[in-house]
């Protein structure tokens, strides 16, 4: 049975509001919590006495923060609307020929742009359990022309072993992309690596430990003619005023995002360890801001179905090896209580749980 969870002063409301159902949202990977209003106000006021009639080109101050956390020039970055415009300019410019290999399970995004773009790609399995730790044909290295490497992988939360993306990248000669999409939740980042391998770039984004996923900003790192390439492959102007503003603000003010990564960390620790004491549910070790749940006897839909009832979404996957799992956004103390208290109801209805 899951570990008892106090529920005094437990103040999370989910149900009807003016007709409507508010759902606890555990399925995206998102921040719980937003940013502090007075960040809002700066970036209004920044936005306010600028020119929004004129066309935004890429903001030098921003290029230049950005390089100088990896201590490269601001020539090594390149921004983006999110990682997801990233991987499909990446997926355009560096997929017309050859091969791209990709990982299974890994972010849905990349298979699903290379499909629409019409790329020939490969998925290579991969056991939850040992992660990237596989043996991979030279040959198939050999041919891509592009690599996509989620770490932490989404949705097992694990990272790639630094010997083994160097094995990738001694053997690849295309382009190997790293996705850290979730890195700050594990530091561990290979952004470091980039200035030795021509073939190495890497993705960030500001969706998830920045606090900004309806803002839409992300940035890649590599080579500067890998940049150039990429640059001169997609339109111009292609990041807004907005994102751009506050990506800025928030680079200022990193010391508020990280106090709330750290808690995060702490909530994945103590969820992971709750969960371990189910008879019903398997939590996986995670180095990202969610963790991934093996339903024992019940189905991940039925286990979808019952959280939802109780107001509670979370994140269920059609592929085979993904069926028995479900992914849940580790979020607020109290909402993370809420999640485990509908579990433990969930055990208990069926018989599952311990009257102890």
């Amino acid at each position: 049975m899951i570990g008892k969870i106090n529920s005094i002063n437990f103040k999370l409301k989910v149900g009807s509001k003016k007709g409507q159902n508010r759902l606890l949202r555990l399925h995206l990977n998102e921040s719980s919590v937003d940013l502090p209003p007075y960040l809002k106000h700066e970036i209004l006021a920044r936005l306010k006495d600028l020119d929004w009639h004129r066309y935004q080109e890429e903001n030098p101050e921003l290029l230049a923060k950005l390089a100088k956390d990896y201590r490269l020039k601001p020539g090594n970055v390149l921004i983006g609307n999110g990682s997801n415009d990233l991987i499909f300019n990446l997926i355009n410019t560096f997929g017309q020929s050859g091969l791209i290999v990709l990982f299974r399970p890994s972010f849905s995004v990349y298979s699903k742009m290379a499909q629409t773009l019409g790329k020939r790609f490969i998925e290579i399995p991969i056991n939850l359990e040992k992660g990237y730790e596989i043996d991979l044909n030279p040959r198939i290295l050999a041919e891509a022309s592009l690599i996509f490497i989620d770490s932490p992988n989404n949705p097992g939360g694990f990272t790639v072993h630094p010997q083994k993306l160097r094995e990738i990248l001694d053997q690849s000669q295309g382009l190997v992309v790293v996705d850290e999409a979730y890195a700050e939740f594990s530091e561990a980042s290979f952004a470091n690596w980039v200035p030795r391998y021509g073939n190495l770039t890497i993705i960030r984004t500001f969706s998830k430990a920045f606090r900004l996923a309806g803002v839409r900003f992300g940035y890649l790192i590599g080579q500067k003619k890998v940049i150039e390439k990429l640059r001169s492959s997609r339109p111009p102007f292609a990041v807004g005023i907005f994102p751009q503003i506050v990506a800025n603000v928030v680079l200022d003010n990193k010391q508020v995002i990280m106090k709330q990564i750290e808690e995060i960390k702490s909530e994945r620790t103590r969820v992971f360890n709750q969960l371990k004491k189910s008879n019903l549910f398997s939590p996986l070790p995670s180095l990202a801001n969610f963790l991934l749940i093996k339903s024992h006897r019940l189905s991940n839909r039925h286990i979808f179905r019952e959280l939802r009832e109780r107001g509670i979404l979370v994140r269920i996957f059609d592929l085979p090896e993904l069926r028995p799992f479900f992914r849940v956004t580790v979020g607020t103390r109290e909402e993370n209580d809420f999640f485990l208290k509908a579990l433990s109801e969930i055990e208990k209805e069926k018989g599952y749980g311990s009257s102890g």
